[in-house]
């Protein structure tokens, strides 16, 4: 048995239409701002400690010059340069895309297309971004602007991150591992597990080895969330991993002594604990703070910026069971959506908000804008009059007969064409 365990397999664990759309209708996949906007920040954090600088390394044109590819050249040297850095990754972004839909545009005007041209839309239309607005760009490079401005002094004043030697801890960046002869609970063997991910940063809080996750999204997201606990075994794993094939790298953290027991009693290291840092809670709290020193209740909750948890034995277990029951769904046919967060980022999202499926959790719409559900017509019939003037709109009458079997309708309601003021809902037949 094989087993695959990274942050697309946990995600789609969330969801089975994911997994059904991908993996079985193989839907053209699109890519989005939410995702990109994240990928420059986890690059500008994770390279923050290699980058910083004084003014003159900065403005040193000599350097610039012969370390140009080198990514420890110096970039920023306080809050305002950060955030130029930041605000100009992520321009290259929008210019990526601009650049990327002009070659689309070219190609799709061709009348009789070849093969190889065909395979270059198909990877144009993977770079390009589909927007939720024309605005949305500019607005992400206010964010930017704003919040790198905030995490400039929250990282001076947390400091760098630092071994027990005493030196600073590299960002660790993607992590692929293939480990063999795992033993799952129960005495299962799993002839390999697969463990591919990132962690955005090692170090230790009060003491304790803490592994950090940078997330660019809602600031409100709950640190409970079920995806969020999903998460937590993927980091430890990979994180003992490396320290399983790395001796010496097992030791800057004290690990050098447990680490034999990998794979063998235990799959979670459980003094180790996880850190969701939510990027985005900064410039909201800093928002609340002015309120409330010129006297004015905020009207939204305020967000911790960071979430930390341990993590147990369990949890690597709890997803285990949860990728497998998502799949035996899929394969059961048993598909809904599993509405949240994760759907900014997922790369078939239009297409899923295009389909209704009776094991959807949401109510439905239908090509009017309006919720609808599926309803037995009781034994009375209502009559709808289409009078403004009316505030309610409708009169019951009585049958003459018993409905034994009464047909299924379908009631629209909400903010479509179909209701009416006054909100008796239309039958739609």
């Amino acid at each position: 048995m094989e087993l695959v365990i990274n942050h697309t397999k946990i995600s789609k664990a969330e969801c089975p239409m994911r997994i059904y759309l991908e993996d079985i209708e193989k839907v053209e996949k699109e890519n989005n701002p939410a995702f990109e906007k994240g990928k420059v920040w986890h690059t500008l954090l994770e390279q923050f400690w290699q980058r910083i600088g004084t003014e003159e390394e900065v403005f040193d044109k000599k350097n610039e010059r012969k370390l140009i590819k080198d990514k420890a050249r110096k970039m920023f040297y306080n809050a305002e340069s950060f955030a130029i850095h930041a605000v100009k990754q992520w321009n290259k972004v929008i210019r990526a895309d601009f650049i990327s839909r002009k070659k689309l545009d070219d190609i799709v005007n061709i009348n009789h297309l070849s093969e190889e041209e065909r395979k270059k839309i198909k990877k144009l239309k993977e770079r390009v971004i589909i927007w939720n607005s024309k605005d949305e760009k500019y607005k992400i490079t206010g964010h930017f602007n704003k919040n790198s401005r905030l995490l400039y002094d929250y990282f001076l004043e947390e400091g760098k991150p630092l071994d027990l030697e005493g030196n600073l801890i590299e960002p660790e960046r993607e992590f692929n591992f293939k480990l063999r002869n795992a033993i799952k609970k129960g005495g299962e063997v799993i002839q390999t597990l697969i463990i591919n991910g990132r962690i955005d940063q090692v170090r230790f809080v009060d003491g304790v080895l803490t592994l950090v996750d940078y997330k660019s999204g809602n600031p409100w997201r709950p640190a409970n969330e079920a995806e969020f606990n999903y998460q937590l075994p993927l980091y430890v794993l990979g994180f003992l991993a490396k320290c399983k094939h790395d001796r010496d790298y097992a030791k800057r953290f004290g690990r050098e002594k447990i680490i034999d027991g990998f794979l063998k009693s235990f799959f979670i290291d459980e003094t180790i604990q996880v850190r969701y840092f939510m990027i985005e809670a900064l410039s909201v709290r800093e928002r609340a703070n002015e309120l409330l020193s010129a006297g004015i209740k905020p009207d939204f909750e305020i967000p911790e910026v960071t979430h930390t948890r341990k993590v147990t034995e369990e949890n690597f277990y709890d997803l285990i069971d949860k990728m497998e029951g998502t799949r035996r769904n899929v394969v059961e046919g048993n598909i809904y959506k599993a509405r949240g967060m994760r759907c900014n980022y997922c790369p078939v999202r239009r297409t899923c908000d295009s389909i209704n499926t009776p094991k959807d959790r949401l109510p439905y719409t239908d090509k009017n804008g309006n919720r609808v559900f599926h309803f037995s017509e009781p034994p009375y019939r209502i009559e709808v009059q289409e009078n403004p003037e009316l505030h309610y709109m409708g009169r019951l009458e009585e049958t003459s007969e018993e409905i034994t079997n009464p047909p299924q309708k379908v009631i629209a309601w909400g903010g479509g064409k179909n209701v009416l003021r006054g909100r008796i809902p239309k039958i739609l037949n």
